[in-house]
């Protein structure tokens, strides 16, 4: 298969990866009303005060970030499905318990887009998943597994790869055991150790809008310096 853009995933899978997102910026933007939810007069009135802006530039902002909730929950669906399609590695889906297996490397991994995407209440139930499909595939598979909890964008534009240890607030704030095999890992990390490429996650940021362009006609208007700009931004310390 053809691996015109990168050369650690098809093309195919990388497309499909991408419709997913598309789909949601067509209908969303179509569909978005802002007047459906109840809108906050008064931080209007201060947002426009803050930007210099007017009431149709604010309903133009609010109209966006609106549709941003909706692209959020898309985006780290694509991250999944890209991941998923990396060379080795397998989408598991809605009902494959955990979000990604590479069997022959030995992992496995649950894909959040944000560090804060799971409340910290909650973050004991992904280390119990993790622990429970790494005991399962090392039965089925007959060798030992890792399991990561990913966070696409990391806290703080940090680096990490480490173990994961949440707290569990029914145990009176009591951290789960610590074990060198159930990690989490910032999304940087995780792209290069799912790949085997360095800089693998930067490299599909840059590669993105030529394959939007390419393959659905759409363009960011951003230029490669702002591009570069927001990846320093989000991901570089």
């Amino acid at each position: 298969m053809a691996k015109t853009y990168l050369n650690f995933i098809e093309d195919a899978k990388l497309i499909s990866a991408l419709d997913g997102v598309v789909s949601t910026i067509q209908a969303t933007t179509a569909s978005v009303d802002i007047h459906k939810n109840s809108l906050d007069a008064f931080g209007a009135l201060f947002e426009c005060v803050a930007s210099g802006s007017n009431l149709k530039t604010w309903m133009a902002s609010e109209k966006v970030r609106q549709a941003q909730k909706t692209l959020q929950n898309s985006i780290g669906t694509f991250h999944q499905e890209l991941i998923g399609g990396i060379d080795n590695c397998n989408g598991l889906g809605t009902g494959g318990g955990v979000d990604v297996e590479n069997v022959s490397a030995g992992w496995v991994a649950e894909v959040k887009n944000k560090f804060n995407t799971v409340k910290g209440s909650d973050r004991v139930g992904i280390y119990d998943l993790l622990k429970i499909h790494m005991a399962r595939h090392e039965e089925k598979h007959g060798k030992a597994f890792t399991g990561y909890y990913v966070e696409v964008i990391p806290s703080k534009r940090q680096i990490y790869n480490e173990p994961f240890q949440p707290t569990d607030s029914k145990k009176g704030g009591k951290k789960r055991p610590r074990n060198e095999h159930i990690r989490v890992i910032s999304g940087p990390a995780f792209y290069d150790l799912a790949s085997g490429a360095k800089g693998a996650l930067k490299k599909i940021y840059k590669v993105l809008p030529k394959v939007l362009e390419d393959r659905f006609s759409l363009k960011s208007g951003l230029t490669s310096q702002e591009m570069e700009e927001l990846f320093s931004l989000t991901f570089e310390p």
